[in-house]
């Protein structure tokens, strides 16, 4: 008798342990794909933030600086100067111009290219100073909206976040 006893103790241990692995296991990859899934949507929300603050908000610009965020005269009309100021400022300081859009560049970072339709010659080009990214090695997420310059073309505005 006692040696039944000790093997039903056996055999209930290990399924005892199997059934905590399992639970462990399915619990692990559970969280694993909602943190991915979070990670997804925050970069897509941080490139459409970036795009709509661009294309539709006027922005502040004092003194020959960017306070706020926007490019827009009127709705979908972008005016030059404030894209020359842009491409201008994220050459020099690409951190205060990402900081605009709440984007810690330490962690993360973006891009913002505006072109011309048809037009590959770069009107504004925004990247960290050590090139763009690596598009294969990371996820990110990209925008792109259309509008008017304040002249009459249609531009492309692409932003990345990643």
């Amino acid at each position: 008798m006692k040696g039944q006893s000790t093997f039903e103790f056996v055999v209930a241990a290990l399924l005892f342990f199997g059934v905590v692995i399992y639970t462990l296991n399915n619990v692990n990859t559970t969280v694993w794909v909602f943190q991915n899934d979070h990670y997804a949507n925050s970069l897509e929300s941080t490139a459409m933030k970036m795009a709509e603050l661009l294309v539709a908000t006027r922005g502040v610009t004092e003194s020959g600086k960017i306070l706020s965020a926007g490019l827009a005269d009127e709705w979908l009309v972008l005016n030059s100067s404030k894209m020359k100021l842009l491409n201008d400022t994220c050459r020099v300081n690409y951190d205060s111009v990402m900081g605009l859009f709440g984007v810690d560049t330490i962690k993360h970072g973006g891009e913002i290219t505006i072109h011309e339709l048809g037009n590959d010659t770069m009107i504004v080009e925004c990247h960290r100073p050590s090139g763009k990214i690596d598009r294969t090695m990371v996820p990110y997420a990209t925008m792109r909206r259309f509008a008017l310059s304040d002249d009459g073309r249609i531009l492309v505005v692409e932003t990345l976040a990643w």
